[in-house]
């Protein structure tokens, strides 16, 4: 982050980390092992976690350390720092849109929903011994995320020859 700010910070893009730790043990830190020239930007003490929750737990997603891009009030985009590069870019050219994280949230939260459906469905029919209902799910779910179709393939193949040890399906 602080490659990142001292690339960005003449383009006017304003870094800052934020902590719940007090501001003692902040202090005490930036003191230890040079801490003070490696943190180029501000720490903000948030010990009540209020910053934590508003931001992260607002979004339901729980990347750490987790970055976010926020212009004119609004947060354009959040994830992992190792992640921030292109976003940040498009932020900064005009070519991003928040909607694009929007859809790409929306898009992983039904992904993992079916995901979890699939797994729940799979226990229940090795019970049961019976497969069709897996078949039929697994079916309509390849076919209701085409943009993630490979990753259903990939589930499907992996059920195919693991649990349901049909491996000339599976190798079809």
């Amino acid at each position: 982050m602080s490659e990142y700010a001292r690339t960005f910070s003449s383009l006017g893009v304003k870094f800052f980390a934020v902590t719940d730790e007090q501001p003692a043990v902040i202090a005490t830190w930036l003191a230890e092992d040079d801490g003070a020239s490696r943190i180029t930007y501000p720490i903000a003490a948030d010990p009540d976690k209020s910053t934590l929750n508003h931001f992260q737990l607002s979004n339901f997603q729980n990347p750490t350390p987790r970055a976010f891009i926020v212009k004119d009030g609004v947060v354009q985009w959040y994830g992992h720092p190792d992640e921030l590069d292109a976003p940040l870019q498009a932020v900064l050219g005009g070519r991003w849109s928040p909607e694009t994280i929007r859809a790409e949230f929306v898009l992983n939260s039904q992904e993992r929903r079916a995901r979890d459906q699939i797994n729940a469905c799979l226990i229940d029919c090795e019970k049961k011994r019976d497969w069709t209902p897996l078949r039929v799910m697994r079916d309509e779910v390849i076919t209701g995320f085409p943009e993630r179709r490979s990753r259903f393939e990939l589930m499907r193949f992996a059920i195919l020859l693991g649990s349901m040890g049909e491996e000339s399906e599976g190798y079809g």
